[in-house]
């Protein structure tokens, strides 16, 4: 289960805030890592993060598991033109069961995750790519806005930042269509940037309000008080930059104010969670 099935099954589309910072510094630690030894992911967003299966999982008997989620459902295979089957092939395919938690109940001791999909991962010092399979609202503005930008760790952090604020809020940090190159610029900004729709420009400080903080004290969860949310916003700044050489690598991201004092700690005790 991934974490974006896991907030479509909530009622809200949050994650308690220690589940949130737990994966959230789980997410830092893996792309920190891969850094580390030369690997960009290159696909870094919410669906090719997964949830590990709910712990209590382990404990129940086979009647106890269908007890809680049901009994297998099959459906019947058949042929399009009516013949019958082939006789390796079978009679029946069984329907994906659903052992996951909504993010809103989610515990922290169930809070593991692990990174997948890495067909896109490569070396940018032995492969020099031009081409990103990120989502396109995650993609850093040289991959879109400049044909010969290479895909490289800096453009990776601009992705981890959309991933982290994705976690931590109810909606992703970017909703809305963008230009697919600077000289089209001109189809949505004038030559001082502002919005030929007259739609004010937003901050980011505006999107962590209506994203994070408002969905919830809607929801009666506890905000981020002033100081988390002011170590966020600097990390988000700095992972945010324009220009790829004033953001953060991964290991300054990890040693972050925001990563030490809140996402970190919300780790440390999801593993002691798992040893009770």
């Amino acid at each position: 289960m991934s974490i974006s099935e896991a907030r479509e099954a909530s009622h809200n589309r949050l994650f308690s805030p220690s589940v949130a910072r737990a994966i959230a510094a789980q997410l830092i630690q893996a792309v920190a890592f891969m850094h580390s030894r030369g690997v960009v992911h290159a696909d870094l967003h919410e669906a090719n993060i997964l949830l590990r299966l709910p712990s209590s999982i382990d404990n129940l008997t086979p009647d106890q598991l269908y007890k809680r989620y049901g009994q297998p459902e099959l459906e019947q295979i058949t042929r399009l033109d009516g013949k019958p089957l082939d006789p390796w092939v079978p009679t029946f395919g069984v329907v994906p069961i659903w052992f996951g938690d909504a993010s809103d109940t989610m515990s922290l001791a169930d809070s593991r995750i692990f990174l997948i999909d890495f067909s896109e991962s490569f070396q940018p010092a032995v492969d020099i790519r031009q081409s990103s399979h990120t989502p396109f609202v995650l993609r850093s503005p040289e991959i879109l806005l400049e044909p010969t930008a290479q895909v490289s760790f800096p453009a990776e952090i601009w992705s981890l930042a959309c991933a982290v604020f994705a976690i931590i809020g109810q909606r992703p940090l970017f909703e809305t269509w963008f230009p697919t190159s600077w000289a089209n610029r001109k189809q949505c900004f004038d030559d001082q940037l502002r919005r030929l729709d007259g739609s004010p420009r937003r901050l980011l400080e505006d999107r962590l309000e209506d994203s994070i903080q408002e969905p919830r004290r809607q929801a009666e969860i506890s905000e981020m008080d002033e100081e988390e949310k002011q170590a966020f916003l600097v990390l988000l700044k700095s992972m945010l930059s324009f220009r790829p050489d004033d953001r953060p690598s991964a290991q300054q991201v990890l040693e972050s104010s925001w990563m030490q004092k809140w996402a970190q700690p919300a780790f440390e005790s999801m593993k002691d969670n798992l040893k009770t």
